[in-house]
């Protein structure tokens, strides 16, 4: 893969009318995840161990994907950890809730995992104080949950069941109705407009707890990957509906059947037009240029190392017995201002000719070199007793960040491959947010460890993410940055920086 093939994966070109397009068809989520599973097993419902986790797993999914487009005060998990567990009451009173406070450019997500139940062909979610499983008052049935939904003004509705139904054998299932298929969710949608209804399996099927992740049920889990930005979820960078549904057909079923189970997901839907969930392709900033002050980025740094031997700037040392790592580490840092005096000077005076900078703005000072608002620095760093490598380090405050060609200068100037670029954020940004969008767009997960950091890699190409720093090895500085030649195309930093939460 070439260099521009791999930058392209992650740029998105501006373009502002289709992105204002696109905000105003995909309106605010507004969410509530019910998970249940403490139940009393004199109800005739045994307790389950995973729905908790669901929930939980589903409400920080739109949290934390800023592409979700979700209202973070507008998302909440009622579970059986909650301080009002989900209740029959409590599950009435928060789907009131959920529906008074959104308007009609909003999208409702409701979702529910635990155990559903059948009673003369009407079906139920069982809450948590259930108390009989023949009793209709003990349950909240699915035409009461609809009507509720349907009573809120929002254009788009989903409800999401994982449901389960209890059975002597059923240690690693999740049964649902053996009627739960698109035509037995017609039949309840047959009065209702706007409101789709996805479940976890379709007719004559069992709904299994067994999944890749241990601690969600099989559909939960694909069903957050695809919320989180799956490639295979996504149709043409976006997450609607039906992509969505074809990615849990297709990955459900197939991990179902290693378990030597069948399991099909079933959708019925009166939405009108496109239900859209996510928008990966849409950055999160706008920009028509590069604009680094528009980001919450504080300064940017690049830096290289060539390997150096203590003799090189020692040069009468005689018993390396004599002397322990350390302090030679600290004697070779001293005398580097005169090891690398000449290059320094010889910097110096070509940043100062290039950029047309007075002269006493460009100053060398033992091993390293200031400019306004900025810097050069060399530093040796020990591997043993006789060697290790001199790291070069330039940095750039915000008032460069209008002039990335001038920075690319200043490189050649000191004559500097850089192998690694910091990029160094003003504030800490959620990375759920980021990792949705560098996937989404072709890059491959080198390594994560959320909530701190993850790395990315795409060829040559390697991003590394903390919460308050990104850094990028593989790029020339020209790609990262920009060039005179081409001033219409997109940095790859832009890119970047594009999928930055503006919060947390």
């Amino acid at each position: 893969m070439d260099k521009k093939a791999a930058a392209d994966g992650l740029v998105v070109p501006p373009n502002s009318a289709k992105v204002d397009a696109l905000q105003a068809a995909h309106g605010r989520a507004h969410l509530l995840a019910i998970g249940v599973d403490d139940y009393d097993s004199s109800s005739g419902f045994h307790a389950l161990k995973v729905c908790v986790n669901d929930a939980i797993t589903v409400r920080d999914r739109f949290l934390d994907i800023e592409q979700l487009n979700a209202d973070k005060a507008r998302c909440r998990a009622l579970t059986s950890k909650s301080q009002r567990p989900p209740s029959r009451g409590e599950i009435l009173r928060a789907l009131r809730q959920l529906a008074e406070e959104a308007d009609q450019a909003d999208r409702l997500v409701l979702y529910f995992s635990g155990h559903g139940h059948r009673i003369s062909g009407e079906f139920y979610l069982v809450p948590q104080d259930a108390f009989a499983s023949d009793d209709v008052t003990a349950l909240v049935s699915l035409s009461d949950v609809l009507k509720g939904l349907n009573a809120s003004a929002a254009k788009q509705k989903l409800l999401v069941i994982d449901a389960c139904l209890s059975g002597p054998d059923t240690k690693h299932l999740k049964a649902t109705l053996a009627d739960v298929s698109p035509k037995f969710l017609k039949e309840y949608l047959a009065q209702t407009s706007g409101v789709a209804i996805l479940c976890s399996c379709g007719i004559d099927e069992e709904s299994t707890i067994q999944s890749p992740n241990p601690k969600l049920s099989l559909f939960t889990h694909y069903f957050c990957e695809g919320l989180a930005g799956h490639m295979e979820a996504l149709e043409s960078g976006m997450l609607t509906l039906s992509s969505l549904y074809s990615y849990l057909s297709i990955q459900v079923r197939s991990r179902a059947k290693s378990y030597h189970h069948r399991q099909n997901p079933a959708l019925s839907n009166t939405v009108q037009g496109l239900f859209l969930l996510g928008d990966f392709r849409t950055p999160l900033l706008q920009a028509s240029a590069l604009d680094l002050e528009q980001y919450p980025v504080k300064a940017l740094e690049f830096r290289d190392r060539e390997s150096a031997q203590v003799k090189d700037v020692l040069t009468e040392i005689k018993r390396w017995t004599a002397y322990s790592e350390q302090y030679l580490e600290g004697v070779v840092n001293a005398q580097l201002g005169a090891y690398f005096g000449d290059v320094l000077g010889k910097a110096a005076a070509a940043i100062s000719k290039k950029l047309g900078l007075p002269i006493a703005e460009v100053t060398v000072d033992e091993a390293s070199l200031r400019f306004p608002d900025g810097g050069y620095s060399i530093e040796y760093r020990r591997k043993d007793l006789k060697s290790g490598f001199f790291r070069h380090s330039v940095w750039f405050g915000r008032s460069w960040f209008d002039r990335p060609q001038n920075i690319v200068t200043i490189l050649d100037c000191i004559d500097m491959q850089p192998e690694q670029m910091i990029l160094e954020l003003s504030g800490k940004r959620s990375l759920e947010s980021m990792i949705a969008g560098v996937l989404a767009r072709g890059w491959e997960l080198e390594s994560q460890r959320l909530p701190n950091e993850f790395t990315v890699k795409r060829g040559p190409y390697r991003m590394r993410c903390t919460s308050d720093e990104i850094r990028f090895e593989g790029f020339l500085p020209q790609e990262i940055l920009g060039s005179d030649a081409e001033p219409e195309k997109q940095s790859l930093i832009e890119g970047v920086l594009r999928l930055l939460p503006t919060s947390n």
